[in-house]
Formats: C-alpha cells, structure tokens, sequence
C-alpha cells in the first residue's frame, strides 16, 4: 500500500501545484490615460447617489461619494482630472477637497472577485497632492494612513510599506482631510488565485485511495 501512496502523492502535488495562477497587478484607472488593466480611457462615473460598479480583470470595485456634512455627490471625471462633485457652489469637480458648504468629501470602496483569490492593496496614485495637501487612507479593522507631500512619490505616488490583504467587500475610504484637495488617477492591486482542486481531480484521487484502502476479498 505505501508503494502505491508514493506513486499518487507526486501526482496530487503537481496537479494542485499547476492549479494555481500566476501573480499579477490589477490597475485601476480613474483619470483619462489613469492606465486601467482593461485598457479603457477614465472612468466616467456620473450617477448621482447610486454606487458606481467598474469590474477589471475579475476584479471588481464598487464606489460611492459622500461628505462629511451629507449632501448628493457625483464621482466625476472632470478632463484628465477625477475627484468628487459635489451639489454645493464652489466645488472643485475634478478634486477632492473640503471647500464646498457640504464638508470633506471622502470616497469609500470595496473589492471583490469572481474567483477565490487573495488581494493586496498595493498603491495609489494621485494626480495631485501639495505641500498643504493631506488625505487619508483608511481599511476598515485594518491600517490608516494619513498621507502628505512627504510621502508620495515624485509622481504623487503612494505605496503601502507593507501590502494590505483585503476581504472580500472590505469597506476601504479616501478622504480629504486638508490643503486644496487632491485628485485621483489609479489605484494598483496584487492579485493570485487561490488554488482549487477541480472536481475531476479530487474524485479520482478519492477513488484511487479508496480502491487501496478498502481489502479485497480473496478468492478461495
């Protein structure tokens, strides 16, 4: 019976092994030229109080707008800009920002997949954030970050010092918390597939065990 467990076991090890995908990023792009995975041009979200859904690669995110002191909110994409727009006057609509009467504006999102898969969030990328310019990254149950001009990089990139592994429809929110406001142009994950063992394999390899373990009768 052992020799027959040594033969199998290299054959259930490779076959799961081969199951698994490759690693890759997943981009999210928001501003025209943001660079999305599915090569398309900014994300056009115009739907006034309703959740805007954009899926990538199998990955899916879903948006929504708000502000601290309420109000209706439009994720708008404003030329090569993409920020909040708010009803107030005065809003900057390619930005997120705090000049409006309806208060800081803050973008909250989750991810899911089509597959089973680990995510990790891995960076975003803003248009634009000044020397007087401050947001905030916040995970639900998880890390917060409060970012500047101080730790971006020289193209307004922010990128986590240790990647975030998200949960299915983790609630994930931007928002401004000082300066003129900032834009947004992509958002960067890393995605793998978990790997399943297809069905096929797990009842053959079911009834190979069986056949060795269950005694067969001697014939007399």
């Amino acid at each position: 019976m052992l020799n027959y467990l040594r033969f199998l076991l290299p054959i259930v090890c490779i076959v799961i092994a081969t199951s698994n995908l490759n690693a890759g990023l997943v981009t999210f792009g928001f501003a025209v030229g943001g660079g999305n995975s599915d090569n398309s041009a900014g994300m056009q979200l115009e739907q006034s109080g309703v959740a805007s859904v954009i899926t990538s690669d199998g990955i899916t995110i879903t948006l929504t707008a708000s502000a601290n002191n309420g109000g209706v909110f439009n994720l708008s994409n404003a030329g090569d800009d993409f920020g909040i727009n708010a009803e107030a006057t005065g809003d900057i609509t390619s930005a997120f920002d705090g000049g409006s009467s309806d208060g800081a504006e803050i973008m909250t999102f989750s991810f899911t997949s089509s597959l089973p898969a680990t995510i990790e969030f891995v960076s975003v990328d803003f248009d634009r954030i000044g020397s007087t310019d401050e947001a905030r990254l916040a995970f639900a149950g998880g890390s917060i970050f409060d970012i500047d001009d101080g730790a971006v990089s020289s193209s307004d990139e922010f990128i986590l010092d240790s990647q975030e592994t998200l949960t299915q429809g983790q609630s994930i929110s931007l928002a401004y918390v000082a300066g003129n406001g900032f834009g947004l142009e992509r958002i960067t994950l890393h995605v793998k597939a978990t790997a399943v063992p297809e069905p096929s394999t797990v009842l053959m390899f079911g009834s190979a065990l069986l056949s060795i373990l269950v005694p067969r009768k001697r014939r007399r």
